[in-house]
């Protein structure tokens, strides 16, 4: 199970000590991370960074308290700070494209993300992670992590996986998008598709149940994808199949 925004956010926090000066701002900021009050944990930190203007964990973390209280263009401006001093740190780059993301500046979040793509081309071994976080938002109620793979991997490919998570932080169910070995094979074999042509699918698992959304044989964007995923959960579109695991 994916864990929750909140537990997953928190867990990229700093967390080590600093050296004078700004370490009992930065202490408190965490404090404050971990009771959920996001804009008093910024306040902590800013008065961190004023004493610390070039300190990692607090613009790391500052920019961390100004994304989940919903201040993008101050969540960017600590992250750029330190992409100035850290251009290679990927998760870095991961955070700048939900922030920009957040803020509705998609030409930039798209230029985060063809640098984060460039550096995991360049040693993919360094990243352990099969995927990583675009966005964290809510829809219809629920709370949702976006999540992108770094590749087409497998004869069950999965381009975008969209968690749904409980209020404990288990994930609920997921809608992804894939595009899946044997039903472009399918495709191919009955003169549906070209040679190089593939099947996107975007399907539903929850517990004992797989529905199938959308059937296309163009790959979809980020954003479209995006917007199948708000309709779904927000009950305007309906699946075009569906099937559930017998007893």
């Amino acid at each position: 199970m994916r864990a929750s925004a909140l537990l997953l956010l928190v867990l990229c926090l700093h967390l080590a000590a600093l050296a004078e000066p700004g370490e009992e701002e930065f202490r408190a900021g965490n404090a404050c991370m971990e009771k959920r009050q996001y804009r008093e944990a910024l306040a902590h930190y800013r008065a961190g960074l004023g004493k610390a203007p070039a300190e990692r964990a607090l613009l790391f973390n500052g920019g961390l308290a100004a994304y989940l209280a919903g201040d993008g263009p101050t969540a960017i401006a600590l992250w750029q700070e330190l992409k100035k001093r850290e251009p290679g740190d990927w998760r870095l780059l991961a955070k700048l494209v939900q922030a920009y993301q957040l803020t509705g500046d998609l030409k930039a979040r798209d230029q985060e993300r063809v640098e984060l793509m460039a550096l995991w081309r360049k040693n993919p071994a360094a990243i352990q992670q099969k995927s990583f976080c675009r966005e964290q938002f809510l829809v219809g109620g629920e709370s949702v992590m976006a999540f992108e793979s770094w590749q087409l991997e497998g004869d069950r490919a999965v381009r975008y996986t969209f968690s749904v998570l409980s209020p404990d932080g288990k994930e609920k169910y997921r809608i992804s998008l894939g595009s899946y070995e044997a039903t472009t094979q399918f495709g191919r074999e009955s003169g549906e598709l070209g040679p190089n042509d593939h099947y996107w699918h975007l399907d539903y698992y929850g517990p004992g149940e797989h529905r199938t959304y959308a059937f296309q044989k163009v790959e979809p964007t980020y954003d479209e994808v995006r917007k199948l995923v708000t309709g779904i959960l927000e009950g305007s579109i309906k699946p075009l199949s569906s099937s559930k695991k017998s007893n």
